[in-house]
């Protein structure tokens, strides 16, 4: 049950920093 708390949070955290890093690219070829 222990993985369960941490795993959730832990794939956000992927995910927020994927659309980070995708939206930094993104934001250099606009500017």
């Amino acid at each position: 049950s222990a993985k369960g708390p941490v795993e959730v949070p832990y794939g956000v955290a992927i995910a927020i920093a994927g659309l980070i890093a995708v939206r930094e690219p993104l934001l250099n070829q606009f500017a």
